[in-house]
């Protein structure tokens, strides 16, 4: 007697297809749902604008307080003057003068 193996069906199968077809259509509309379900209630959010708290409404007018500052400024510190020093001419090598 001859043992026949236990996994002889392909991969591209009709049955394969079928399956892998069926995963991603039940997917999409798994995502689909989430997507409609999260505009939903984003739409909802907009429209019902929160009330205001029982009570007497007490409103508050705070008074300016005027800022100092409380860093003091840096002070600069004592450079010497640097007087400007002259250029020294040097001179510019032409093109008919040849190289060293």
């Amino acid at each position: 007697m001859t043992q026949k193996p236990v996994f002889v069906e392909g991969l591209f199968t009709l049955r394969n297809i079928r399956s892998v077809g069926a995963a991603a259509i039940i997917e999409i509309l798994i995502g689909s749902g989430i997507a409609a379900l999260l505009i939903w209630h984003q739409l909802q959010a907009v429209k019902d604008p929160p009330s205001p708290p029982p009570g007497p409404v007490v409103e508050f007018h705070p008074t300016p307080v005027p800022l100092q500052p409380t860093v003091p400024e840096p002070q600069q510190p004592n450079m010497p003057h640097l007087s400007e020093v002259p250029a020294v001419p040097t001179p510019i090598a032409g093109p008919d003068v040849d190289p060293v």
